[in-house]
């Protein structure tokens, strides 16, 4: 039986849903229809056979092509659900009861099997990946990249202001960190497309734990929309009296930072949704959001990557705030850091 089909069977044992009753796959909660939708769109479940007939005769770059994974990454989410202990125990409770809320049981099971692969880096790996990052920019001590990505969404029921961004459309944000492999090792989402990076930034985990996280020696790097701190470093702001040791500062980070643009589009190729995620409910939103990037990091690990890797268009920032005002002595501390860095380089 091949992959698609396992995974319809089980949906429809499961959940008790007929693949061809359209009110059936409205009892499919949103977030769920976001994720599966990139491998069984609509037209296709509506089509008799398709997974039985069609689908096994697909080659390798045609699966691939339609499911946006490959026939052994489908096959490793479906390892690693069907062993999961929490799937297992929700589908002995549901035997002879009503179907379980499909969205509840999905989510909780991604989010315990899978949700480990979002993680900080540990001590031991972090000097590994500062080793790459420098390779890649000249810069010693560099353990992630993070900046933010809009989310398009319908404009909300309550709230549409907030959401409408600069860009004139209404979003959510994702703030994330990755490696230099696009994994995601922080992730954060819900704030509304109109807020800063940086008021992002400063209400998240991250900020809080950040120093503890990094320790003296490591820093994570971001775009000028963010604060300079010791374990954030930023570019310098071009103000026109930039000396080319600055500008080459610049540059070796900007070298540096393109990897979590490449790590969005990467998310945004393989999850074609989150281009525009038609979700009213924003608890629901957030949720999608989040497993497409638990499901990113599972697959970015397999090294899936190259089809989905869509062209990077590097954005200048305009959230240039004064939210320096919290921390000056961490201001001052972050600035000095850059100094080194600097320095260091043109040595």
């Amino acid at each position: 039986m091949d992959t698609p089909i396992k995974i319809v069977s089980a949906i429809q044992l499961l959940y008790n849903l007929d693949s061809t009753s359209k009110a059936n796959r409205e009892l499919i909660p949103a977030p769920v229809l976001a994720i599966l939708s990139n491998w069984f769109p609509d037209e296709h479940i509506r089509s008799q056979g398709y997974y039985e007939n069609i689908v096994p005769r697909y080659s390798d770059a045609d699966f691939r092509s339609h499911f946006r994974l490959t026939r052994s990454s489908v096959e490793v989410l479906i390892q690693k659900l069907a062993t999961s202990a929490v799937f297992r125990d929700i589908a002995r409770r549901n035997c002879g009861k009503q179907p379980v809320d499909l969205l509840k049981a999905i989510l909780i099971t991604l989010w315990l099997v899978l949700r480990p692969s979002i993680k900080w880096p540990s001590v031991e790996e972090r000097s590994a990946i500062a080793q790459e990052f420098e390779g890649a920019g000249s810069l010693p001590g560099a353990i992630g990249a993070i900046d933010g990505t809009f989310i398009l969404i319908p404009a909300p029921k309550q709230d549409q202001e907030s959401y409408y961004n600069r860009k004139k459309f209404h979003a959510v944000i994702l703030q994330a960190v990755c490696t230099l492999n696009m994994a995601f090792s922080d992730c954060y989402v819900g704030w509304p497309g109109s807020c800063h990076d940086a008021r992002v930034l400063r209400n998240s985990k991250l900020y809080q734990s950040a120093t503890a996280l990094c320790n003296p020696e490591y820093y994570i790097i971001g775009d000028p929309a963010y604060p300079i701190r010791p374990w954030l470093m930023v570019s310098y702001k071009e103000n026109g009296h930039l000396t080319e040791s600055h500008r080459r500062f610049n540059k070796a980070l900007s070298k540096m930072l393109v990897v979590i643009e490449q790590a969005f589009s990467l998310l945004k190729g393989r999850f074609r949704r989150l281009k525009f995620l038609d979700i009213q409910d924003m608890k629901e939103v957030n949720e999608t959001v989040m497993m497409c990037c638990i499901l990113h990091n599972m697959l970015v690990n397999e090294g899936n990557i190259e089809e989905f890797l869509e062209p990077v268009i590097m954005e200048e920032s305009s959230q240039f705030g004064s939210d320096d005002v919290d921390d000056t002595s961490a201001k001052a501390e972050g600035e000095d850091k850059r100094e080194w860095l600097r320095n260091y380089l043109m040595q």
